[in-house]
């Protein structure tokens, strides 16, 4: 197969099948990737200089890290559980 390019919006009808091991990349500069590496770790990898995971509808956020620098776990409406510079930092909800 040969490659494609697409200028604006793609839409598509059907599966998108992405051989094991071969990686999708965005932006310009390859700046972020997912790869699913099958070499025996079976790995979805997300790779970039940090990540946010949100859920789709309500846009609260799940999960977001940095390299080398923070992580944090959201639920409602926070963070409740953070990295800090001496382990971690834990959101304790009134019973």
């Amino acid at each position: 197969f040969g490659s494609i390019t697409a200028s604006a919006e793609s839409t598509f009808n059907n599966n998108i099948i992405i051989d094991d091991d071969k990686k999708l990349y965005f932006g310009a500069g390859k700046d972020a990737s997912m790869e699913y590496d099958e070499d025996g770790t079976n790995q979805l990898r997300l790779a970039g200089a940090s990540a946010i995971f949100e859920q789709a509808v309500t846009v609260v956020g799940l999960l977001s890290a940095s390299a080398n620098m923070s992580a944090s776990a959201y639920y409602g409406d926070g963070s409740k559980l953070s990295n800090i510079s001496m382990g971690v930092l834990l959101e304790v909800l009134p019973a």
